[in-house]
């Protein structure tokens, strides 16, 4: 790999050093219990439903980490833009389409040949490839562009605490089935995801075990994670895990278009 290339992969360094800063800093946050968990009944059909008695505010410091680690990795896609192009100017920058819809073929050739003025041929067509925007299928890069666009217009990214997963303790033979037929391990709990993403506040209800209760549950847990509120489709996905995936994604790109710059 060319030199010319290496800002970019220094970004892609420092944006994976944030996310480390930001995973300590999440499982600071997560082992104090910021949320306390109330059972609520039994009620007349003898279920326990699980709901949120409190729950702590997160530490501004996080979503501050979040907006760094997005804005280092799309700035690396940026320094490859500049790298790449012999002449690079004010608006030499790597393509991403913001606007709400997708662009005709013609409006998103006009961007990239703007945008990467003066690049190879090579380096030109495989980026009119790729299908940066939010309902292309590198719609990550959108999602990743949008998130650094959020942090510098706004002062903060939506995030929530959230629980992802739900461990059902129980006994019996109707519970050891399940287990069984599920692909569980005779020492590890059942689990199963939320049916959907619930931002947890005061009052949510965590889990409903009426109709469960034939089946041997006797308890659950609850496996809390900081997850992303926007954009849409990264709204629920837990923010350290997306923020590490994008790094990859991105310095993927890089290395594949650079051997064409």
């Amino acid at each position: 790999m060319e030199d010319r290339f290496d800002s970019a992969f220094q970004k892609i360094k420092r944006a994976r050093k944030h996310v480390d800063d930001l995973e300590a800093e999440v499982d600071t946050f997560l082992s104090c219990g910021p949320c306390r968990i109330d059972e609520v009944g039994p009620s007349a059909s003898a279920a326990v439903r699980y709901k949120v008695a409190s729950i702590d505010k997160l530490p501004a410091m996080i979503p501050l980490m979040v907006g760094d680690a997005a804005h280092n990795i799309r700035s690396a896609l940026d320094h490859f833009a500049f790298a790449a192009v012999p002449n690079p100017g004010r608006n030499t920058y790597f393509p991403i389409w913001g606007k709400p819809n997708a662009p005709s073929p013609t409006e998103w050739q006009r961007t990239v040949d703007l945008k990467l003025l003066g690049a190879s041929r090579s380096l030109l067509h495989a980026v009119q490839q790729l299908e940066l925007w939010e309902t292309g299928d590198h719609s990550h890069m959108w999602a990743l562009h949008e998130l650094d666009r959020i942090d510098k217009h706004r002062l903060l990214i939506s995030l929530a605490a959230a629980n992802n997963l739900i461990i059902l303790e129980g006994e019996g033979y109707d519970y050891e089935t399940i287990k069984k037929y599920s692909g569980y391990a005779q020492d590890r709990p059942l689990a199963m995801e939320p049916m959907r993403w619930i931002p947890l506040k005061e009052g949510t209800i965590l889990f409903d075990a009426e109709g469960f209760t034939d089946f041997g549950i006797t308890g659950a847990k609850f496996s809390l994670a900081v997850t992303l509120g926007e954009p849409n489709i990264l709204r629920g996905q837990v923010a350290v895990s997306q923020l590490r995936g994008l790094a990859t994604a991105a310095e993927n790109l890089i290395a594949s278009l650079a051997m064409l710059a």
